[in-house]
């Protein structure tokens, strides 16, 4: 709940973010010097969005090619 609120309010600052999970987490404690009672859970790598930049178009499957029905 904590990270989506995070994420929600990094957008409503006008900016882009991509989380990563690191797995194992313990490798980024070591890496950076932390004590052991310390756990990384996330990682957000936070900035301005490319203003040129546009959604790629992707349309929806139609019920039909996702599912099989037998009667």
């Amino acid at each position: 709940l904590a990270m989506g609120l995070m994420v929600n309010a990094i957008r409503n600052a006008g900016l882009a973010s991509l989380p990563y999970t690191p797995a194992p987490p313990t490798f980024l404690r070591d890496m950076l010097g932390r004590p052991e009672n310390e756990t990384p859970m996330v990682v957000f790598a936070v900035g301005k969005p490319d203003p040129s930049w546009e959604p790629p178009a992707i349309t929806r499957k139609t019920i039909d090619e996702v599912a099989s029905f037998f009667e």
